[in-house]
């Protein structure tokens, strides 16, 4: 089951085979304007639950759904090659984070989603299969549960 609402409040419920459940609510604020002269876009990203070690982010643009990079606790992000110039994840603490966009384009036009994870075994499926389709990846995060 996943319960998405793209405006205000977040909440995600993921269920595995052993009967675990993972409910986790997130705060994703509206992407806001920076720095104009540089067009500097960020996206703050919280949630409540501070076990959950990994901050991912992802590009849903009308074509596909792309993996931009992530932070395990607070250590440096990792990100996909393409992302790497323009695209910033900054992680400030277990549950809150942000992504920063630089030099804006009508190309980076997309939904962009904060997501995370408990353990990084769960993160090296989610970079392997982010690059097939949406469904794939949540069907992955539901056999894998918690």
């Amino acid at each position: 089951v996943l319960q998405l609402r793209l405006l205000g409040s977040i909440s995600y419920t993921f269920y595995s085979f052993q009967n675990h459940s993972l409910s986790v609510n997130f705060e994703q604020s509206s992407a806001r304007v920076v720095n104009k002269g540089t067009k500097e876009l960020r996206i703050d990203c919280s949630h409540d639950d501070s076990s959950l070690a990994a901050m991912l982010w992802y590009q849903q643009s009308a074509q596909s759904m792309s993996l931009i990079g992530f932070t395990v606790l607070q250590g440096e992000p990792t990100y996909e090659n393409h992302f790497k110039d323009r695209f910033q994840i900054i992680r400030n603490n277990t549950m809150k984070g942000c992504l920063i966009i630089r030099n804006l384009s009508l190309s980076d036009s997309a939904v962009y989603l904060c997501a995370t994870l408990r353990e990084l075994l769960h993160i090296l499926h989610v970079v392997i299969i982010s690059k097939s389709n949406m469904t794939v990846l949540l069907l992955l995060l539901l056999l894998c549960g918690t």
